[in-house]
């Protein structure tokens, strides 16, 4: 099959070909995301390879940006050196996830910097191409056994992403013409990912992040440590009563009995049943850990339970810290105890998620007795990697920004919790309202369950649009999260786009899966974000809804 003509005489397009032997015209399209000589990949930041499960893209935002600025370079010197042979981009044979990947990159240099239309990519690209459907973010390989589909999001859907965020400017066309921008805005986007676990979804309006207080409580160094200001943080967890529980919450009998509220004097609540230990990695490696729960007895390891992978590395910065008196807890004084100096962090690590061979739920370390379905970002997935960036946003070194006032930076008005204040996989309860809105900003809770496809409720979507949809509309910022801010979440800031901008649910669905990869975590939310074709969509949702989610059934 002969390669397809893009650009007349300048660049074709050959997925899923072996270029011609020494044919120096044939450049492979992974070759234009490289940075630092090496190829990222497809990657969930915090979270190891092996949770991410069969999803294999689309690339993030930053991997996007570069492609488009490395493929216009090098199309601009093939023109200088008046090349008469085009440039054929390929991707080698039987790499579906290569073809898919590099086909949405294609699609964004063509939309962004030629203002192509997404048919005329389409036409240029091949139906093929635009027909891929990627799997779904975290679909685990047992869950997608006896599945007819296993994603139904299109390489086409990020091409109408592009092509919204084109014509509402949500990607500033200077990362395209100046090195310098584009290196900077790059950067901006990595350190928000790095050390807030958080993405705009639509710059300086629409934010998305994990609960902040699993991103305090993670392992990874390069995050924030301080939920408040540090003068007020250390009541900023006990500050959370059990009134401030969202009434109705699934967990909220078992999570607040007095053993998983037990504070270790350091404002959180770890088990008293947990254990968790750790090593440098000059030492050796190791984790151990024991959960009192007899489903554990015949469980199976769904990640290796020596290593983290490719990547990933422990260090002196993991988990110390045990109920006291318990023994086997490693410390930077080596005395058993954690010394005055050691950071103390519960570490909830991927390596502990166990499940029997046929389940399709995992036991859950951090809440005895608890389960939770295996393509659920649970928290207790977390990780982090050795490559990782320096977590401030601030590049001269000052001392990272606590949460709060990364909000006020960032012009925050108001935060919407989705997920409820304790849930499988938190160590802690999620922070007190109340305490945030002694800051100046305003707090609003829509929790519903993250489970039967975590399909929102009418009811609180459209709580969500009366309380956020107006100061969206002034051109006020809202953060919205859920416990890992890749599900529920996003699907209430894709509604609250729809409804401002009146686009589709298919291009909103391509353009989150790129600014926060891992977006949008079953197939219920797929469908149920596909269903919501524009504002007149989402309006009869909300007419014909009632307080239960949608029923989204996949044979």
């Amino acid at each position: 099959m002969s390669p397809r003509e893009v650009i007349p005489g300048l660049l074709s397009w050959a997925p899923a070909e072996a270029p011609p032997k020494d044919d120096t015209t044939w450049k492979s399209g992974v070759s234009f995301c490289e940075e630092d000589g090496g190829y990222k990949g497809y990657a969930v930041m915090h979270y190891a390879p092996q949770a991410c499960g069969l999803a294999y893209g689309p690339l993030d935002l930053e991997q996007t940006v570069r492609f488009v600025v490395a493929l216009d370079h090098q199309l601009s010197l093939w023109q200088k050196r008046k090349r008469t042979s085009p440039l054929v981009v390929y991707t080698e044979k039987d790499d579906i996830a290569a073809h898919a990947n590099v086909g949405i990159l294609m699609g964004a240099y063509l939309i962004w910097q030629l203002s192509w239309t997404v048919s005329e990519v389409t036409e240029k690209l091949g139906s093929a191409t635009a027909a891929i459907c990627l799997p779904c973010s975290w679909l685990q390989e047992r869950k997608a056994r006896g599945l007819k589909e296993l994603g139904l999001m299109q390489v086409s859907f990020c091409w109408q992403g592009f092509e919204i965020a084109k014509r509402f400017h949500w990607v500033d066309h200077r990362c395209f013409s100046d090195g310098f921008y584009s290196n900077l805005v790059c950067s901006q986007y990595q350190a928000m990912r790095t050390a807030f676990d958080a993405s705009w979804i639509v710059p300086n309006r629409l934010l998305v992040c994990a609960d902040p207080t699993t991103t305090a409580e993670d392992p990874n160094p390069a995050t924030f440590t301080h939920l408040f200001p540090p003068a007020s943080n250390d009541s900023n967890l006990e500050d959370v009563a059990l009134q401030d529980l969202v009434p109705g919450s699934p967990e909220r009998k078992s999570d607040t009995t007095p053993n998983s509220l037990v504070s270790d004097g350091s404002g959180r609540y770890p088990h008293q049943n947990l254990i968790v230990t750790s090593q440098s990695p000059q030492a050796g490696s190791s984790l151990s850990l024991q959960v009192d729960d007899k489903d554990l007895g015949s469980a199976q390891p769904i990640l290796p339970t020596s290593g983290i992978g490719p990547g990933f590395k422990m260090s002196e910065l993991d988990c110390k810290i045990a109920p006291s008196g318990i023994a086997g807890v490693s410390s930077a004084s080596g005395q058993g105890q954690p010394a005055a100096t050691d950071r103390v962090r519960l570490r909830p690590a991927p390596v502990l998620i166990s499940a029997p061979a046929e389940s399709l739920t995992y036991a859950d370390p951090t809440s005895p007795g608890g389960r939770t379905e295996l393509n659920s970002t649970a928290t207790v997935n977390k990780d982090y990697f050795s490559d990782d960036r320096a977590g401030s946003l601030d590049v001269n070194g000052v001392q990272k920004l606590s949460f709060v006032k990364l909000l006020e930076e960032q012009g925050i008005c108001m935060v919407v919790r989705a997920n409820f204040p304790k849930e499988s996989g938190m160590i802690s309860p999620s922070y007190s309202a109340r305490q945030l809105k002694s800051y100046g900003i305003d707090h609003l809770d829509v929790p519903w369950g993250d489970y039967n496809g975590a399909v929102p409720p009418a009811g609180l979507v459209e709580k969500t649009l009366k309380a956020a949809g107006p100061l969206v509309e002034a051109d006020q910022a809202v953060c919205v999260h859920c416990k890992g801010g890749f599900g529920r979440s996003v699907l209430l800031i894709c509604c609250l786009a729809i409804h401002t901008w009146d686009v589709p649910g298919d291009a909103m669905l391509g353009w989150v899966r790129v600014t926060r990869p891992g977006a949008i975590t079953t197939l219920e939310q797929e469908r149920f974000l596909c269903s919501l074709t524009g504002r007149a969509a989402l309006t009869k949702f909300l007419k014909g809804g009632s307080d239960s989610p949608v029923c989204c059934t996949i044979a």
